[in-house]
């Protein structure tokens, strides 16, 4: 009977279990929050989330790779301005006489991870934190200022190593937004993707783009 009754309960949860399709944008459940996940991102299935019941959103880009032990802290932070920074009132109440009269916990809001970012094992971001489309955040790095757009950081906290391009290829880069174009145009343009940009290889990008348009 007990093994009757096991196979049932594990027949109706794969039946609740929804197959996750890596080609299109979604909301997923990550640590019991609403996540969005952009379409072919990899690596965020380990994703720890810490959460003190504050509402805030998070996303993640298109086409990142996500190292494992990912770990975002929605808010938890203690004031710092005050003469204590201990939660008076919220922990040990039958023990210590206080009340709470004043939150000291707080988030600094929203977390954003752009697209075709590569986060190293066991990253730490931080609330309120962006990190910029194509940008790299070394392994066990904690994030807790924003990162530019096609950066290097690494470090505890994360601290600016190098840009990965020159100016003036970050912002052809930014501009193309390769990421925003259809299945159809990726697989005609990666091989481009997987060379050093430069002019050329943005105005045959294009060149792409334009002539699949008119297909």
């Amino acid at each position: 009977m007990k093994k009757i009754l096991i196979s049932i309960y594990l027949f109706i949860e794969n039946l609740s279990k929804k197959e996750h399709n890596p080609s299109i944008d979604q909301i997923i459940k990550l640590c019991n929050k609403d996540v969005y996940i952009g379409r072919y991102t990899y690596g965020f299935e380990s994703t720890q989330i810490y959460t003190w019941g504050e509402e805030i959103d998070i996303t993640i880009g298109r086409f990142c790779s996500i190292g494992a032990g990912l770990r975002l802290f929605c808010g938890g932070n203690h004031s710092t301005w005050f003469a204590s920074s201990y939660p008076f009132g919220s922990v040990y109440p039958n023990y210590l006489k206080t009340k709470v009269f004043k939150s000291i916990v707080f988030s600094n809001g929203k977390i954003s991870i752009g697209n075709d970012v590569w986060l190293g094992r066991d990253v730490t971001v931080m609330s309120g934190i962006t990190i910029g489309d194509g940008s790299v955040v070394a392994a066990n790095s904690h994030v807790v200022k924003d990162i530019e757009p096609y950066s290097i950081y690494g470090g505890n906290p994360a601290k600016f190593i190098r840009y990965r391009f020159s100016s003036e290829i970050i912002e052809m880069l930014l501009e193309l937004k390769w990421w925003n174009y259809d299945d159809s145009i990726i697989e005609k343009i990666y091989p481009l993707l997987l060379e050093a940009p430069d002019a050329n290889i943005y105005n045959e990008i294009l060149l792409i783009i334009e002539k699949k348009k008119f297909n």
